[in-house]
This record gives C-alpha cells, sequence and structure tokens, in this order.
C-alpha cells in the first residue's frame, strides 16, 4: 500500500470557537482513506498549516503509510 495523497480540507463553521476545521485526508492507492483533525486558534495558523500539509503530502507521496515513525 502507498500514500496517493494528503489533502487538508478547511471547513468554516459558524458553530465553533474558531470559526474553522481543519482536517486531514489521507489516501492510498488500495483505495483506503485516513482521516485526522488539526485544531488551531488562528485562521492564519490554519492556512499556514494547509500549506505545509500540501507539501507534505508531496514528500510523503508513494511512502508506505504503515510506516509512521519513518515519516517523522
Amino acid at each position: 500500500m502507498k500514500i496517493t495523497s494528503i489533502r487538508p480540507w478547511l471547513i468554516r463553521s459558524d458553530a465553533s470557537y474558531w470559526g474553522e476545521f481543519l482536517f486531514v485526508e489521507v489516501t492510498t492507492d488500495e483505495g483506503v482513506s485516513g482521516w485526522g483533525e488539526i485544531t488551531t486558534t488562528t485562521k492564519l495558523a490554519n492556512r499556514a498549516l494547509c500549506t505545509i500539509l500540501r507539501q507534505i503530502g508531496v514528500a510523503v507521496t508513494g511512502e508506505d503509510p504503515a510506516r509512521i515513525e519513518h515519516h517523522w
């Protein structure tokens, strides 16, 4: 199994104290997807994290998602 993409999802919410939620979707070549959540307290930090996550996605594309410690 190999990572094919990492995609940040920035979701606006009037119900949230911070006004946004940031989720991360990891997709593999076998059709398996996983989700994570990142919480920050500012919209600027959320946008910076989206940019960072896109770059991490480029770096780990083709890697085995089970090798978590290797990616750190």
